[in-house]
């Protein structure tokens, strides 16, 4: 009741659609049908307009008896959020102009943006890559002392590393590096 800004008391024999954005009503609505359907608790988000900004829940739809539903809310606005974020740096990241990757320590394929797929010209999900099968041996021995720097020092580090196509050296990258964790809370050199 809290997110709607009425009490359990005032909202007594109120309809829903007189507490609540349509949009959101018919939300909670399906929710609350498949409950009725099935007999078991049902979960399914919502937004509302609260104080002038859009707020995100998480609803939880359990039957108490033959005639009740109980209704739990919870704010997921920070995660819905963050998500947004997420997505929109993979959006810009993919677009850069400049070679993006992020391995796992084990050096297979994490993403890359367009200029890599490009440049090593890979096919399909990169994830089916590892590194040390697009670049010479040097190279994955400077990775893995830059990975000992940046355990080292705590933060990303800059480096050049030359750029060996076919064993020909052909100009240099210039690598920001950092290690971060994925959502599984994987390490992930990007």
């Amino acid at each position: 009741t809290n997110h709607i800004h009425h009490t359990s008391h005032n909202m007594r024999n109120t309809f829903l659609e007189e507490l609540i954005e349509p949009e959101a009503c018919l939300t909670l609505r399906k929710t609350m049908q498949k409950v009725l359907t099935n007999g078991n608790a049902a979960v399914g988000e919502h937004s509302m307009v609260i104080d002038g900004v859009r707020r995100y829940f998480e609803h939880t739809i359990s039957p108490l008896d033959n005639a009740h539903l109980l209704c739990a809310n919870r704010d997921i606005s920070k995660r819905v959020r963050a998500y947004k974020e997420l997505e929109t740096l993979k959006c810009a990241l993919s677009n850069a102009k400049e070679g993006i990757l992020a391995t796992t320590l084990n050096w297979q394929l994490f993403f890359a943006n367009e200029r890599i797929v490009s440049e090593f010209r890979l096919l399909g999900d990169v994830k089916n890559y590892n590194i040390c099968d697009l670049v010479d041996h040097n190279t994955i021995v400077q990775w893995n002392n830059m990975i000992t720097d940046i355990r080292r020092e705590n933060s990303s580090m800059r480096y050049l590393i030359p750029k060996s196509l076919n064993g020909e050296e052909q100009g240099t990258y210039e690598v920001f590096a950092n290690i971060l964790l994925n959502e599984s809370g994987e390490e992930i050199l990007w």
